[in-house]
């Protein structure tokens, strides 16, 4: 949830510019992209093991990565990389 925040944050514009236009800025840079990408990731771990790389700020919210994929059906777990 604080990762999230901080990309509402940053994206957020100057105080003269509608909420409208920083609601859509967010869209745009963050759950817009997300949205874009799920059938290209679905379609792409279906022909083969992938690793999908994001930045960070793709992965929290309702309509971050995780979720959306989760609506998809799929199940995503975090990985251990420091695992022995």
């Amino acid at each position: 949830d604080s990762l999230y925040k901080n990309v509402e944050r940053m994206t957020n514009l100057p105080s003269d510019i509608s909420d409208d236009y920083q609601r859509q800025g967010l869209y745009n840079m963050v759950s817009g992209r997300n949205k874009k990408w799920i059938p290209v990731i679905k379609s792409n771990i279906q022909e083969c093991p992938c690793l999908i790389a994001v930045g960070a700020g793709h992965l929290p919210g309702k309509e971050g990565l995780i979720n959306l994929l989760r609506k998809e059906g799929y199940r995503v777990k975090p990985l251990d990389i420091y695992a022995k």
